[in-house]
């Protein structure tokens, strides 16, 4: 290969390009990155000049004097516009990265000097991604699973775990992938015997480009991970039967198969594919979560819309007797029946108690036939409900210790499932609802 020739006064003769590189590439997103060491050669290369003009021999310099910013002269070169180019190549004399600047002008009787700043290749091919996550090793994964985009989830096993004192480490690799950019998201797994099984969640964007490895390497401390208690049961089960979607941010969506009715199922509809709720016709209609026993846990419900009826309502810390399907436990009602009031009943062995939390909604400013959002947030004893409609916010209820106020304090619950009610000839809509284990 041609070697750099030094620019000098003697050299500056008519139509002379010196081609020098800016000392760092650029890139974009999680991140193409290229060692200087992964260069061996720079191709330096004047295309696109004048019509019939003759183009100069391309000159190959060894990587350590190009990328130092050392200048290639190109001398003899007819004047006009000419578009200049420099290839970055790894020994195989693959391209990796390029730098090019268009119209560029050459005078007669002048020096014309050219910056480039190499870039990665943005241009169909296909190139790899690499993730390199590690965490501490007393969080006890048992596997990682990976997806790119919204595709299947690919699980990486035990095995592929570097287990180390303080810390594990696993590598998750793609190669021949497409260029372009993809989402690539992590969730780590305690197992099947836990819920909710997947205890964090990274998503990150690579960009990958033809020929080059885009790796990312990211560290998780316990401040992470989101513990929840050892209960019989699997969430796992559910996903895989199509009961449940474990969304990204770790909340839990209930489709179809993941509700049982306990009465009036014939006149609810829950969508397939976003777990969205309508509740028609008349009388006591259910819907029960079909989950393991949980105490602390958010449910949020976005586009709750009665249009008639004397009220819904969300079940929560409940339990159901195995010989006649009676209900202990809690429920938040919506209630225009009681003079549009949001009430909390206690619950005891079927039987509906009075109310012993009551909310004015008509007098707040809150109609209960207006579409809102609520977040229901429960911790053993403690419950928070916040209602949101038209921009405006109201903290319903907010208190420490429900089980010392409850109308039957001996039966009062800490624990259960969750659900929703509609009674008397209630039409009801639910767009969104998921729901979040804390334990």
């Amino acid at each position: 290969p041609s070697t750099p020739d030094p620019v000098s006064e003697e050299t500056r003769v008519p139509g002379v390009v010196a081609v020098g590189l800016q000392s760092s590439f650029s890139a974009s997103t999680v991140l193409p990155h290229i060692a200087d060491d992964e260069i061996a050669t720079v191709a330096f290369s004047l295309i696109n000049g004048p019509a019939g003009a003759p183009l100069p021999a391309d000159v190959v310099v060894a990587a350590p004097g190009a990328l130092a910013g050392e200048a290639v002269v190109f001398r003899d070169v007819v004047p006009g516009l000419w578009t200049v180019r420099a290839t970055g190549l790894d020994e195989q004399g693959t391209p990796l990265v390029r730098g090019e600047q268009e119209g560029v002008v050459v005078q007669p009787g002048a020096l014309v000097e050219v910056a480039l700043t190499m870039t990665f290749l943005e241009e169909p091919g296909e190139g790899s991604w690499s993730l390199e996550l590690i965490w501490p090793a007393d969080q006890n994964i048992i596997a990682v699973e990976y997806r790119v985009d919204s595709g299947p989830w690919v699980v990486v096993d035990g095995e592929s775990i570097d287990r180390g004192l303080s810390l594990d480490r696993v590598v998750i690799r793609e190669e021949q992938v497409a260029s372009g950019a993809m989402t690539v998201t992590t969730r780590l797994d305690v197992g099947p015997l836990k819920w909710e099984r997947y205890r964090a969640l990274l998503v990150e964007v690579f960009h990958v480009v033809p020929n080059v490895e885009t790796r990312g390497i990211f560290t998780l401390t316990s401040d992470d991970f989101s513990w929840r208690a050892a209960e019989p049961g699997s969430w796992e089960a559910l996903e895989e039967d199509g009961a449940i979607i474990i969304n990204d941010d770790g909340s839990v969506t209930f489709l179809p198969d993941g509700y049982t009715a306990p009465s009036g199922g014939n006149n609810i509809i829950v969508d397939p594919e976003t777990g969205a709720l309508t509740y028609a016709g008349a009388g006591e209609r259910r819907l029960v979560m079909d989950m393991p026993p949980v105490s602390h846990a958010r449910l949020e419900i976005t586009g709750a819309s009665m249009t008639q009826g004397n009220g819904w309502g969300i079940f929560f810390h409940g339990s159901t007797a195995e010989n006649n399907n009676s209900f202990s436990g809690y429920t938040v009602q919506f209630d225009p029946g009681l003079g549009n009031r949001i009430v909390v009943r206690q619950w005891v062995n079927g039987g509906e108690r009075p109310p012993f939390l009551e909310f004015n909604a008509g007098g707040a400013g809150i109609d209960l036939y207006g579409p809102l959002d609520t977040i229901l947030h429960v911790n053993g004893g403690e419950l928070l409900l916040e209602v949101f409609q038209d921009g405006q916010s109201w903290i319903v209820f907010d208190e420490s210790d429900i089980t010392a106020i409850a109308t039957v304090p001996a039966s009062a619950r800490d624990s259960g499932y969750m659900g929703v009610r509609a009674w008397s000839n209630t039409n009801l809509t639910i767009a969104d609802i998921r729901l979040f284990i804390l334990d």
